[in-house]
């Protein structure tokens, strides 16, 4: 059986992905947020 030298696997986002700014803050489910978000959401 022979397979193939290259397998195309379709990513959402672009690669190498951005490296995070200094500003930036990981989501947690348990953890409130007052500010809202781009669609003018707040959790929870």
């Amino acid at each position: 059986m022979h397979l193939p030298d290259v397998v195309t696997l379709p990513v959402p986002y672009e690669l190498p992905p951005a490296c995070y700014s200094s500003e930036d803050v990981p989501w947690s489910w348990d953890k409130q947020y007052k500010k809202r978000d781009v669609l003018g959401q707040v959790w929870p």
